[in-house]
């Protein structure tokens, strides 16, 4: 099996299959096809090995809470990435960037199909991209950047929009623009809350003449 396993290497085979491999996978050891098998078979190995609560890759020692490697392990693994990152910034750094940029980019958009945070893997919180820690963080860290205060009580006793960090308009809290639009909407909420009010009463008149009608109905066939 090694001196099968070496002859085909050598030849620039798939050490699997011993098929030539792709122009893509040159200086690989397995084709495209053998790789995604070896990848799946690997995967899940990892998988059965974490559910029982042992490690995967030591496949000795017991696993603690949810993490996936063991300690010994774990500190193995974080030196080893750190070599490999510290290697591929110094050989190309512009490729290294690119490259992270684009793993990112990759896990954001799952989680974001997933409806999970794009920084950090947990529920996302309403309609937004972050769960709720991370939304204060980012708009910390954006109005850092854009030296605007983000405390709305600050804004407030500094005379400014608690909203936009604006002037706030006379004797209000809000700046005329932000103030026009919160009288909009509460018009329009207090327009929707007495459509409903009407329509309720509606129902309601129109309940009760049934229920007199049944009634009168009733007392005409006793009658």
């Amino acid at each position: 099996m090694d001196k099968c396993y070496q002859r085909r290497k050598e030849q620039g085979l798939c050490v699997r299959c011993g098929n030539e491999l792709e122009e893509h996978r040159k200086g690989k050891c397995h084709c495209q096809a053998c790789a995604d098998v070896v990848n799946e078979s690997k995967r899940l190995d990892r998988l059965a090995y974490i559910k029982v609560g042992i490690c995967p890759k030591c496949k000795t020692n017991r696993l603690v809470g949810d993490e996936k490697l063991c300690y010994e392990c774990g500190i193995i693994e974080s030196e080893r990435k750190a070599k490999y990152r510290e290697k591929w910034k110094t050989i190309d750094p512009v490729g290294y960037r690119k490259k992270q940029n684009e793993s990112a980019k990759r896990t954001q958009e799952k989680w974001l199909s997933e409806g999970r945070c794009i920084k950090c893997g947990k529920p996302k919180y309403g309609d937004t991209k972050f769960c709720e820690k991370c939304k204060i963080k980012y708009k910390q860290k954006w109005a850092e950047k854009r030296g605007v205060i983000c405390d709305k009580e600050l804004r407030a006793e500094l005379g400014l929009c608690v909203n936009c960090a604006k002037p706030a308009y006379e004797g209000h809290k809000l700046c005329k623009d932000c103030y026009e639009k919160s009288l909009k909407s509460l018009s329009k909420a207090l327009e929707s809350r007495k459509a409903k009010k009407l329509q309720k009463d509606a129902e309601r008149r129109a309940k009760n003449e049934q229920s007199r009608e049944k009634k009168a109905s009733k007392e005409q066939c006793e009658g």
